[in-house]
Formats: structure tokens, C-alpha cells, sequence
């Protein structure tokens, strides 16, 4: 999950301030929306990921039932 998280982080925080020359690269703006975003990558690959793997360890110790 960091690892998709720093990723993502870096490459919208590079397109951000390449499309877009006026932008302070250290605003507090900027690394809000660069984290939010890359938070929210992260999750959308982590979670689906981590729900498969709890289910697959509860399903070898017959714990859940579908």
C-alpha cells in the first residue's frame, strides 16, 4: 500500500506542477490534494486486496461461511 501511495503521490504531484506553471510546488494546498488523491489510489488497490486475503485466511480455519 506505501508503495502505491508514494507512487501515486509523486506522479500527480509531477503532472500537477508541469501542467500547471504558476503552482507553488510547496503550497499546503498542493500536498493536501497530492496526499488525499494518493490515498484514496491506494485504497482502491489495498482494500479489494485485503478483504480477498481475509477471507482466504478465515476460509482455512473454517471461520467464514458465504
Amino acid at each position: 500500500m506505501n508503495a502505491a501511495e508514494l507512487a501515486s503521490y509523486d506522479q500527480i504531484k509531477s503532472s500537477i506542477v508541469g501542467k500547471y506553471k504558476n503552482v507553488n510546488p510547496d503550497s499546503k494546498l498542493l500536498h493536501f490534494f497530492c496526499g488525499f488523491s494518493a490515498g484514496f489510489i491506494a485504497v482502491c488497490f489495498a482494500s479489494p486486496m485485503d478483504v480477498v486475503k481475509t477471507r482466504i485466511m478465515n476460509v482455512i480455519l473454517n471461520i467464514y461461511y458465504s
